[in-house]
């Protein structure tokens, strides 16, 4: 209805619904756009990021934004043109799909393994994430990034979710669902000490990505899934899975999501990483997978 839309992204809520509206995801580092009015709640977690039309368009609000209201305090923003990065072939695309890939459906399993097959095709050779040493540490540490994501988040959104849900409860008001009040009251459960532990999770994770980024410098090496287990769920009851979300958001670095896939006719998005100050390297990239798929080349 709109070129492009801003959203934010603590866990997952900008790459995923981009999947399912099969609409251009653009999730630039942590930081990288101010984050005044959102709140405040996962602090450390949430990012700024576009919802667009086309692919030029989410670089263009991205890198605006990032100009006129500048990065968050402590960033860097985005480097690169104002006008989108012209395509550049990527040299490789690995893998890694770790915990999400038990959760993707057999229909998105087959649409992705399809779309590799294509890019491979077209040039680009696509690589499992064991095959080097640097990817297959990353992909081992997943899982641990997902649950210290769990916990940063819980810890981080406790104010001032915490108190608009005890107000709600002592004046009885209404305002929110008893699931609500359960799961937001939960996260005074977390512990510092647990926060910190998730923390320290994060910092050696971050450092598998970096170990990753110097091995592949100059090297156009991007990583890949499915932005999603599967097309939209139906119904209201859920808003679908993350789990492809989870280490990029963790990490902090730049995402794409591709409305390249679809299953019995639903959108999926196909989900390329970068490294952290890659965005417009990650944007050249993906500007050439979308030429070549709309080219019919992939």
């Amino acid at each position: 209805m709109v070129p492009a839309a801003i959203g934010n992204q603590g866990k997952g809520s900008l790459t995923r619904p981009a999947s399912f509206c099969g609409i251009y995801g653009f999730k630039p580092g942590h930081g990288t756009i101010h984050r005044g009015g959102d709140g405040g709640s996962q602090a450390t977690n949430t990012h700024v990021g576009v919802l667009a039309g086309s692919l030029e368009d989410s670089w263009i609000v991205a890198r605006f934004l990032s100009e006129s209201a500048g990065p968050h305090p402590g960033g860097l923003g985005i480097d690169g043109p104002m006008a989108p990065p012209d395509a550049i072939r990527p040299k490789t695309l690995v893998r890694m799909e770790g915990p999400g890939w038990k959760r993707t459906e057999e229909g998105a399993r087959t649409a992705y393994q399809a779309q590799l097959e294509a890019i491979e095709a077209a040039g680009v050779p696509v690589t499992q994430a064991a095959d080097d040493p640097a990817t297959a540490a990353l992909e081992g540490e997943l899982e641990a990034a997902a649950a210290a994501l769990s916990t940063i988040a819980a810890f981080e959104s406790r104010w001032p979710l915490v108190m608009y849900l005890e107000r709600d409860r002592d004046e009885e008001t209404g305002a929110f669902d008893p699931l609500t009040h359960e799961r937001g009251l939960a996260r005074l459960d977390v512990t510092r000490g647990e926060y910190v532990d998730a923390l320290r999770t994060r910092m050696a994770y971050r450092e598998r990505l970096a170990a990753v980024a110097r091995a592949q410098a100059q090297e156009a090496v991007f990583l890949v899934s499915p932005s999603a287990p599967g097309p939209a769920p139906e119904g209201l009851g859920s808003t679908g899975s993350a789990v492809y979300q989870w280490a990029s958001s963790l990490a902090g670095n730049p995402v794409v999501s591709l409305p390249l896939m679809a299953v019995d006719g639903l959108p999926l998005g196909l989900e390329v990483q970068g490294f952290i100050g890659g965005e417009a390297g990650l944007m050249a990239a993906c500007r050439w997978c979308d030429a070549a798929f709309r080219a019919g080349e992939i």
